[in-house]
């Protein structure tokens, strides 16, 4: 997915048991009130394991950790697991001042299938403010 001037995006694909959602640009509160809604529709699906993949997330924000957190909460109302995929040490540091790295699972990379190709979704929720419009 090419994301450049995407201020945020969101992608998502199903993989067997597992819905990868991947996170693009800036997570913050303006990108919560948009992103916000799909995250009952991605966790509410048959997938009983999620993975958040935040290796293209530029910028993460308390409110961006409420979405996560969010996602977390809804995932294991369902017994579900949830996965993160590491961030850049800018997204990550938060974690670690908001003292949060032993309640998710962080991993490195996508897992076993899922890293394959290295293929993107195509965008569920796509901003561009330069364009003036949603995707």
């Amino acid at each position: 997915m090419d994301t450049e001037g995407v201020e945020f995006a969101l992608g998502e694909r199903t993989a067997g048991r597992v819905t990868v959602v991947e996170l693009y640009g800036e997570i913050d509160l303006q990108a919560v009130v948009v992103l916000g809604p799909e995250v009952d529709r991605l966790v509410g699906g048959d997938a009983p394991e999620v993975v958040i993949d935040l290796s293209a997330v530029s910028f993460l924000d308390m409110a961006g950790l409420g979405l996560l957190d969010r996602f977390r909460e809804r995932v294991a109302e369902r017994g579900g697991t949830l996965q993160l995929v590491r961030g850049v040490p800018r997204v990550m540091r938060l974690f670690q001042l908001a003292c949060l790295p032993s309640a998710y699972t962080i991993v490195d990379g996508l897992p076993g299938v899922l890293a394959e190709g290295n293929r993107r979704a195509g965008p569920v929720i796509s901003v561009n403010p330069a364009a003036g419009q949603g995707a």
